[in-house]
């Protein structure tokens, strides 16, 4: 059996994307996604899935054999464990956005993949969530089709379709870890910058989503994976991969063009510094060539077929309820405490019990980034102290990465690493600046979600990571990065017991 065990953990080491698309597909076979609740089938399925997996840490502990990649399988379990839970209590109509229905007149995310679904045409229209571009809409809508053609009741396929996300999710966390080791993090503090993506609340309630976010983050990454590697080896392959991933995660939706920012800022490095100067000018040609196509063809479709401007974002009229464009900048800017004074949780409000609609973008941040725009937990005593604890912890996490970042820029020696950090500083300044500049020209309160700089939690960790990656000074800065693991800990482990729980709470 341990030879079994052992040989699995392996081959899922060696393809992990190849693994979590398999159980994730099997899992929309196995386990009824349409029920939104647990059954006693998945409990019966966790319990001994995390019974092994604590035997085989303890066993691996205690034998010396607690490797670096036997983490990262035992780690990404655990993650998918707790994913596949959230995405089965977590229907079509709970915790959504613009999803509406899967019927022809629909509008919505739902509608957009039912109508390649049943006309395998493009949209007639940019109406509603039309707008966005395809390649979610129509993966989904192959899998809606696959599923059907094996013989799965339209009503079940509809609730499977969360079984992609839910593949995009754990691959965003495992293409982190790679981003992660291309930066020479390793040992504990790899461990601990995986472990705030694999079991952060934005990854989990992104799981479970069916809209088009997470695809788009997911190739994001993977275009950041890929330029780190082009980085270090120039190859045609590298280079295409990069073009792919970033081309297919604009297609997914517009925001994964952000990365384009660190990806030109790395080619002008490249080519100032490189002697041959014929080589790169080839490889950026070739980079176009693939990733304009992508990228470009569907704000090119919806500026000739509806006259409508590149990156068109549809907008909410000045009488929403969620307007708060009459607020001043300073407000949004700098008034956090007043969106923090009505709560942990997105302030909405007098229907939910709130003086006003959130307003300020960094109470917003804070609030969204572990709840989303809903009070998760809230109705269980359980998982309303978890959710407070975990929304403290957040705080501090969000202040500490900000201070790692600030850290390792100044100390950062000449090197590879120097220039891989320096990118990611661009990656997240773009992010951020692209976010606030959309909060302004949107001003709503859901458009402060976070959901929206999600790339910025893998930022965030990486520099995390290579703090508590070098060597203490002193025994005072041992002491900073020992209580740092320990809220890392902290951290992942309310985020793990309240997304396990609050299927039991009432939101």
């Amino acid at each position: 059996m341990g030879k079994v065990l052992s040989a699995a953990r392996r081959h899922a080491a060696g393809h992990p994307f190849l693994i979590l698309f398999a159980l994730c597909v099997s899992a929309a076979f196995i386990f009824d996604f349409s029920a939104n609740t647990y059954t006693t089938l998945f409990w019966v399925v966790f319990a001994a899935s995390f019974a092994v997996l604590i035997v085989l840490a303890l066993f691996w502990k205690k034998t010396g054999r607690l490797t670096e990649n036997k983490v990262f399988f035992l780690l990404t379990a655990a993650s998918f464990l707790l994913k596949l839970g959230y995405v089965l209590y977590t229907g079509l109509s709970v915790r959504q956005h613009d999803t509406g229905s899967f019927k022809e007149s629909s509008k919505s995310h739902a509608g957009y993949i039912y109508n390649l679904y049943s006309s395998y045409r493009l949209p007639d229209s940019a109406r509603g969530q039309y707008y966005h571009p395809p390649l979610h809409y129509i993966l989904e809508a192959a899998w809606l089709r696959a599923q059907t053609f094996l013989g799965v009741a339209f009503d079940a396929a509809k609730s499977n379709v969360t079984a992609l996300t839910l593949f995009y999710s754990c691959s965003a966390g495992v293409i982190s870890y790679k981003i992660f080791k291309e930066l020479g993090i390793k040992g504990s503090s790899l461990a601990a910058s995986y472990s705030l993506v694999a079991f952060h609340p934005t990854f989990i309630i992104l799981a479970a989503s069916y809209n088009n976010d997470i695809l788009s983050i997911t190739f994001l990454l993977a275009a950041l994976l890929f330029l780190f590697r082009w980085w270090k080896s120039p190859t045609y392959y590298n280079i295409i991969c990069l073009a792919l991933c970033a081309g297919l995660g604009t297609a997914a939706k517009l925001s994964a063009s952000y990365v384009l920012a660190a990806v030109a800022a790395i080619f002008m490095l490249r080519f100032f510094t490189e002697k041959r100067k014929a080589r790169v000018i080839g490889q950026f040609a070739a980079f176009g060539v693939v990733a304009a196509p992508l990228g470009l063809f569907w704000s090119v479709w919806l500026k000739v077929k509806y006259g409508l401007k590149f990156g068109y974002v549809m907008k909410l009229a000045e009488d929403s309820k969620q307007f708060v464009g009459f607020r001043t900048a300073g407000e949004r800017l700098f008034d956090v405490f007043a969106g923090v004074s009505q709560g942990i949780y997105f302030a909405r409000g007098s229907d939910f019990g709130n003086a006003f609609h959130e307003y300020n973008l960094l109470s917003a941040i804070l609030k969204t980034s572990v709840f989303g725009e809903w009070h998760i937990g809230e109705g269980f005593r359980l998982t309303e102290s978890l959710a407070l604890i975990l929304f403290i912890l957040n705080a501090v996490l969000i202040l500490f990465s900000v201070f790692c970042m600030v850290y390792i820029f100044i100390k950062r020696k000449k090197g590879p690493s120097r220039i891989l950090t320096d990118a990611l500083i661009v990656l997240y300044f773009t992010i951020m600046a692209a976010y606030i500049g959309f909060c302004f020209s949107f001003p709503h309160d859901c458009t402060m979600d976070f959901r929206y700089i999600t790339p910025t939690l893998i930022i965030g960790a990486a520099f995390i990571g290579l703090f508590l990656n070098g060597e203490s000074a002193s025994k005072r800065a041992s002491y900073f990065k020992k209580i740092s693991f320990y809220v890392i800990i902290a951290f992942c482990a309310c985020a793990f017991g309240l997304f396990l729980l609050s299927n039991y709470a009432a939101n």
